[in-house]
């Protein structure tokens, strides 16, 4: 309210005359303001002549296109399941009971060192019991830098990406900002190359 003091300060009006007449010329302005999100579409418009679906990467639970965040507390096996997952999309097994399309996985490390994580996908393999006919398709980025794991796939289906995440996030600093960045552009590089 103008003139109104509030914690001993004194209230104004900043502007008057602004904004829109009335609602449909505001619903008329705002619609002008394209957000480049698509029309609302309604179900009944597709009911009965359904799009199809864009191929599994990982057999019900995961398609092309489609996003996947598997969290849960520290030492939970989080990055042991990523590992499986990668090594069941190069070979074209199952990962947890799921069949996975077979094709190019690229695992981006940002918490162990180099030695540790190749470590790591041999001893899964083995406690698998698989030989590794496809470890040509599984590649690495070594970052060296604690917090989340990224994989990327590419398959004949399409590209998916699976994420890793703390569920308590830690301190961000200027060097891991910096590894975060190097490791989206490769991301947006893997799928260029794939």
């Amino acid at each position: 309210m103008p003139g109104v003091e509030r914690k001993g300060k004194k209230q104004f009006i900043v502007d008057v005359n602004i904004g829109k007449e009335s609602w449909a010329e505001w619903y008329e302005w705002i619609e002008a303001q394209n957000d480049d999100l698509p029309d609302p579409e309604g179900l009944a418009d597709h009911w009965n002549n359904m799009p199809p679906l864009a191929p599994a990467l990982i057999e019900g639970v995961l398609r092309q296109g489609h996003k996947m965040l598997m969290a849960g507390p520290s030492k939970a096996g989080k990055s042991f399941a990523l590992i499986e997952l990668c090594i069941a999309i190069a070979e074209g097994t199952k990962w947890l009971g799921w069949q996975c399309a077979q094709g190019r996985v690229l695992y981006v490390n940002l918490e162990l060192d180099r030695a540790s994580c190749l470590h790591r996908f041999r001893d899964v393999y083995k406690a698998l019991g698989l030989h590794p006919r496809n470890i040509d398709k599984i590649g690495e980025r070594i970052l060296g830098v604690s917090g989340s794991i990224s994989v990327t796939t590419r398959t004949a289906a399409g590209t998916g990406r699976l994420r890793q995440s703390r569920s308590t996030t830690p301190r961000c600093s200027r060097r891991r900002r910096n590894c975060e960045s190097i490791w989206k552009t490769d991301l947006r590089n893997l799928s260029e190359r794939c």
